[in-house]
C-alpha cells in the first residue's frame, strides 16, 4: 500500500514537473517577444531616417494628388497649373509668384511649392491648397512645364490635343542617366537635409541651397535649374552628396483626369437642359471643327457637334435654359472641336422614349447597351493615321464605330494607341 502510494506520487510529481516545464517554456517566449518588440520599437524611434524617408513619401504623393486636383478643378482653364513660389521677389512666401510679362522658362519654371493664390496675373486662381513639407520638415519644390502655366498672363490653349506637342516637358532620369520619362508636366522634388556646402539661411536662398545636380556618364543632370535643353532630373538613392526624392506627373496622365472632367461638363451641359426644358438641344451638323463658321444648332439634326454657340429650341441663358450657360473654358480650349453629340430620335429630342434596340442608341461591346437616348463622346490627341489639319471626315477624330454615323452605334473602351474616344452616356 505504502510502495503504490510512493510511486503514484512519483507519477503526480513527474507530471508536474513536465507541466511546470512546459509553463516555463512559454512564459520565457512570451518574455522574449515583448523583449524584442520593445527593442525593435526603441530602434525605429532612434532611426529618423527611416521616419523621415517614410513622411517624405508621403508628401510627395500627397503633393500629386493635390497638383492632378488642382489641374481637373481650375476654373479658368481646366488642365492650367500654377507658377511655383521663386525667390526673385527676396522671399519664399508660398505665393504662386505669376508672370505678366517677359515670361523666361529658363528662370520660371522651378520654385518652393506654392500653397497661396498667384498673384500678379489678373485673375487669381488658387494654388495648391495646403503648404506641403518632405519628412526634415522642408517645403517641397516643383517644376512645371511652360505648356501648362500662363504665358504672359494667359494660359495657352489647354485640351487633348496639347498631347501631340513633343517639346517643352520635363526629363527625369534614373541613377544611370536612363531617361524614365521625357513627357514630365511637373516634377516635385523633396529637398531632404542641407548637404555640405550648402547654406539655407537667409530668407531667400538660390535652389542649389537645397537640391543637388550630379554628373553620371559625362552629363550632368540637375535638379536646381531648368535650362534650354534641360537634360532633365535626377531621380536615384540618397548618398553624401545628393538626397533629393522626386515624384513627377506625365502630361498623359494629367491630361486624362482632365479629359475626364471635360467629358463630364458635355453630359452636365446636355442633361442640364434636358432637366430645365424636358428636351434636348439640336446638334450641329458635323463638318470640319476648325473651320466651322458657328456651333448652332440645327432643328431635325440627330448627331454632330455640342452646339455651344445658339441651342435650339431655346437658346442657352434664355428661356427654360435661362439657368443654363456654356462654361467660357469650354470654348475657349476649343473642347468643343472635340466634341460629338448624338441623339436617338426626333421623339426622344422632344422628350419621349425610344424601343431598345434599333429605336435607342447601341453602346458596343457587349453586353450590348441599346436602349440609351443619348451620348456625348469626346475625342483624344490626334492618332497615327489621322490628320485634322486636312480634314477628310469623322475617322480624323474618332475611332473603330464612333467614326461612322447613322447607325446608332457607339463605342466605348479603355484608351489606347488606336483609340482615345471617352464616351458619356447622357441618359
Amino acid at each position: 500500500m505504502e510502495y503504490s502510494t510512493i510511486k503514484l506520487s512519483n507519477k503526480f510529481f513527474k507530471r508536474l514537473q513536465s507541466q511546470e516545464g512546459a509553463a516555463l517554456l512559454i512564459m520565457f517566449l512570451i518574455l522574449f517577444m515583448v523583449s524584442a518588440a520593445v527593442v525593435l520599437k526603441g530602434l525605429s524611434g532612434k532611426n529618423p531616417i527611416l521616419n523621415q524617408n517614410a513622411s517624405t513619401t508621403k508628401a510627395l504623393a500627397l503633393a500629386k494628388e493635390l497638383v492632378i486636383a488642382h489641374a481637373v478643378t481650375n476654373s479658368v482653364t481646366p488642365g492650367g497649373l500654377s507658377f511655383p513660389d521663386r525667390n526673385s521677389d527676396n522671399n519664399y512666401d508660398g505665393n504662386s509668384d505669376c508672370v505678366s510679362s517677359g515670361f523666361n522658362e529658363t528662370l520660371h519654371l522651378l520654385g518652393k511649392w506654392p500653397s497661396l493664390d498667384e498673384q500678379g496675373c489678373g485673375v487669381a486662381v488658387p494654388a495648391f491648397d495646403k503648404p506641403v513639407q518632405d519628412g526634415t520638415g522642408e517645403t517641397l519644390w516643383y517644376a512645371v512645364s511652360r505648356h501648362l502655366v500662363k504665358t504672359n498672363g494667359s494660359y495657352p490653349v489647354l485640351n487633348s490635343e496639347i498631347l501631340n506637342q513633343n517639346n517643352g516637358w520635363l526629363t527625369v532620369v534614373n541613377g544611370q542617366g536612363t531617361v524614365l520619362t521625357n513627357r514630365a508636366a511637373v516634377v516635385i522634388m523633396a529637398p531632404g537635409g542641407v548637404i555640405q556646402p550648402q547654406d539655407r539661411s537667409g530668407a531667400a536662398p538660390a535652389a542649389s541651397q537645397f537640391l543637388e545636380g550630379i554628373t553620371i556618364n559625362g552629363t550632368t543632370f540637375t535638379n536646381y535649374a531648368v535650362e534650354t535643353g534641360d537634360t532633365g532630373f535626377v531621380a536615384r538613392p540618397a548618398d553624401d552628396t545628393t538626397n533629393d526624392q522626386l515624384i513627377y506627373i506625365t502630361i498623359d496622365e494629367l491630361m486624362t483626369a482632365v479629359e475626364q472632367r471635360v467629358t463630364g461638363e458635355f453630359e452636365k451641359l446636355i442633361n442640364d437642359y434636358r432637366t430645365a426644358c424636358t428636351q434636348y438641344p439640336w446638334p450641329r451638323p458635323y463638318i470640319d471643327p476648325r473651320t466651322a463658321s458657328d456651333f448652332d444648332s440645327v432643328i431635325s439634326t440627330l448627331e454632330g457637334l455640342l452646339p455651344t454657340g445658339t441651342a435650339l429650341p431655346s437658346n442657352w441663358g434664355t428661356g427654360c435654359a435661362a439657368s443654363i450657360t456654356v462654361p467660357p473654358w469650354l470654348t475657349a480650349n476649343n473642347w468643343h472641336h472635340l466634341s460629338y453629340y448624338a441623339l436617338a430620335s426626333a421623339t426622344v429630342q422632344s422628350g419621349g422614349t425610344c424601343t431598345p434596340g434599333p429605336g435607342c442608341l447601341t453602346i458596343l461591346p457587349p453586353p450590348t447597351n441599346d436602349d440609351k437616348k443619348a451620348i456625348v463622346i469626346l475625342a483624344g490627341k490626334e492618332l497615327s493615321g489621322q490628320a485634322r489639319n486636312t480634314f477628310t471626315g469623322l475617322t480624323d477624330y474618332f475611332e473603330d464605330q464612333n467614326a461612322s454615323s447613322g447607325d446608332n452605334t457607339f463605342e466605348t473602351k479603355a484608351p489606347d494607341s488606336t483609340f482615345n474616344d471617352r464616351l458619356e452616356v447622357v441618359q
